[in-house]
């Protein structure tokens, strides 16, 4: 497009008082830098006024349709040939030709509630009330090719959150939740000295309902095997160290006791692994190990 845009402003004649109110708006986009064309600058084209008409659509970045009740009529009317409805006729066929998909056509009006006697193959498109401020702002600014809110440059994409990396193992069967609400208390290990009965290893928890579903839920996974396939419990002998940091305390020293470690049986897990064809090195990928 040209530094100044070439606009033909499109009209019904109507009274005195109406075409000079289109050419003081005409005189206002000329001395803006709009290069406005109306037919009151000229007197009598060489080529005839239809031909002069259609070279002002055609060479025309803009055409200005001036909105108003006679222009309307006149744009409906069967009566061919003259001033307004010549001009429909090359508007229709370039909105024909371009298969209504152009910004060269703007609906203009002067008085507020004009807006109703837009013609219908323009209707859709952006309309400006010129005889307010801020229409006619509005419109001056489109004619330039300045927007009011610049397009920033696009950005780049935001990297993909890393997925959360899952396991075809549990790295525990203790359900923690559970097991914290069971709360557990200690241990209890019981053996027969005669008639050779096998030891008794007991937990100890203060919430007997939620510490029975830890069990009921063990049983379950370990339906039809043994529980050394799923669990294992290690005891850690003596010696102990003298004592160990805990919260920045030192605290007392273990004594002659033991201590208990429940959890998965990662040796039969590995085999369980092996025998389902993964090998050792993508399970320690996996976490398994």
């Amino acid at each position: 497009m040209n530094e100044n845009p070439k606009v033909f402003i499109s009209y019904s004649h109507q009274d005195a008082i109406y075409e000079n109110k289109v050419l003081e708006f005409s005189n206002k986009l000329r001395s803006e830098g709009i290069d406005a064309s109306i037919d009151l600058y000229e007197e009598a084209p060489s080529e005839g006024w239809p031909r002069w008409m259609e070279n002002q659509i055609r060479k025309s970045d803009y055409v200005l349709v001036l909105c108003s009740k006679s222009y309307y009529e006149k744009f409906y009317s069967d009566e061919k040939g003259k001033g307004v409805t010549w001009e429909v006729s090359i508007i229709y066929q370039y909105l024909y030709d371009s298969n209504v998909e152009t910004k060269k056509f703007i609906p203009i009006f002067f008085e507020k509630g004009e807006e109703e006697f837009i013609p219908t193959p323009i209707k859709s498109f952006t309309y400006y009330n010129i005889g307010a401020d801020e229409g006619y702002n509005n419109l001056y600014w489109r004619l330039r090719g300045a927007q009011k809110t610049v397009k920033p440059p696009l950005g780049k994409l935001r990297p993909l959150p890393e997925k959360e990396r899952k396991t075809m193992f549990f790295s525990t069967p203790i359900d923690l939740k559970k097991w914290n609400e069971a709360q557990w208390r200690g241990m209890l290990y019981l053996f027969f000295p005669v008639n050779d009965h096998p030891p008794i290893l007991g937990f100890l928890f203060h919430n007997y309902s939620v510490a029975k579903e830890i069990f009921q839920e063990w049983k379950e996974n370990m339906k039809n095997g043994y529980a050394d396939n799923f669990l294992r419990i290690d005891f850690i002998e003596p010696p102990f160290p003298k004592g160990c940091w805990v919260n920045n305390t030192k605290e007392r020293n273990y004594g002659k006791g033991y201590f208990v470690h429940l959890g998965a049986n990662i040796d039969e897990a590995t085999q369980r692994g092996i025998k389902g064809g993964i090998k050792v090195d993508e399970m320690i990928l996996l976490g398994c190990l």
